[in-house]
């Protein structure tokens, strides 16, 4: 072996090069292998194995989008939307919720009430809104609200605490409770 064929220094890296000899930055022509690294290494991942795992089936590494689609661990984020996919209560249900929960946020923010959820703690910060509603805006939200939680009181205390507990809260409740609240607002909603 002579001088000439040793190499020296650090190995060449492989992959495309530009005209300049340096290493292509150019993404990969291959979208599929690219989609697929990339929804491995999506931060939702770490939830989607938790909902697998809740569910009583074992999870070894990252999860594919059909098997999320497969099993609706994209659709599980509440107890209402869980309830759903597993045909306890009914799509009609699910929507009769999620209209009561909407109709307490809308009546909140035009009663000038403090969001059920806040988004987040910024002491000493001022927020901008969108301002002092106006009447109307303010007397529809407040008549929609009372109309249901009108249908939800005629049920009883346990029922409108449970479905509040559930669609507002996004907390467990006793689902034969909410399943009467439910049924109650579907009814109100179609008849």
């Amino acid at each position: 072996m002579g001088k000439g064929d040793r190499k020296r220094g650090r190995p060449r890296k492989e992959g495309a090069r530009t005209a300049s000899g340096r290493l292509s930055r150019a993404q990969p022509a291959d979208l599929e292998t690219l989609d697929r690294v990339s929804w491995e290494q999506d931060p939702r991942q770490t939830v989607l194995q938790a909902r697998l795992r809740h569910l009583g089936h074992r999870c070894d590494g990252p999860i594919s989008k059909a098997e999320a689609e497969r099993m609706q661990l994209m659709h599980r984020g509440t107890p209402l939307a869980q309830w759903r996919c597993d045909g306890a209560i009914t799509p009609e249900q699910h929507e009769a919720g999620e209209a009561y929960a909407q109709a307490r946020a809308r009546y909140r923010a035009t009663s000038g009430l403090p969001a059920e959820h806040p988004a987040g703690a910024a002491y000493g910060a001022v927020r901008g809104g969108s301002g002092d509603p106006d009447s109307e805006t303010a007397r529809q939200a407040r008549e929609s609200y009372r109309a249901l939680s009108g249908v939800l009181d005629a049920c009883g205390v346990a029922v409108r605490q449970a479905v509040d507990r559930a669609a507002i809260h996004e907390q467990r409740a006793p689902l034969h409770l909410v399943r009467i609240g439910l049924a109650a607002l579907v009814r109100r909603k179609t008849g």
